[in-house]
């Protein structure tokens, strides 16, 4: 009676053991024949960042460069001074002029006519061309130099 149960566990253990080498060598079921399988080529594409992400072998993105700094406009830093002056008969005024970039000092000169500002000491007036001046002392009644 012993033996035939060791036969039996015998038995039953090479079947298991022939059960598990089985589902380990199942074939897996193929797949239909009509759509064959193709091989994957890899193709290299350009790589860039955006926003400094990119991946582990981008390059380190440099330092933000500051957008450049906007110059102010620089206003006149003297407007030219016409002395000795008097209105003429166009509207304009005739002196001489000190402190111009187009003129000597005391340069006689007569502007086009003012379009705007007040004809006394110390103020200042602008051409119809767009020319600023101011006005310094006043030609006297006896100065011929400046008419």
């Amino acid at each position: 009676l012993q033996k035939k149960q060791k036969a039996e566990e015998l038995r039953a253990e090479k079947d298991a053991a022939k059960t598990t080498k089985a589902k380990q060598k199942a074939p897996t079921p193929k797949k239909s024949s009509a759509s064959p399988k193709l091989p994957s080529i890899s193709i290299p594409s350009p790589t860039f960042t955006l926003f400094g992400k990119g991946g582990e072998d981008a390059a380190p993105s440099p330092a933000p460069v500051p957008p450049p700094k906007r110059k102010k406009p620089t206003p006149k830093t003297s407007i030219p001074t016409i002395n000795a002056w008097r209105q003429a008969s166009d509207g304009g005024v005739k002196g001489r002029i000190v402190g111009s970039e187009s003129f000597r000092d005391n340069e006689k000169i007569e502007t086009s006519p003012i379009s705007r500002g007040v004809f006394k000491e110390g103020g200042t007036v602008t051409t119809s061309s767009g020319s600023q001046y101011r006005l310094g002392e006043p030609a006297d009644e006896n100065d011929v130099d400046s008419g």
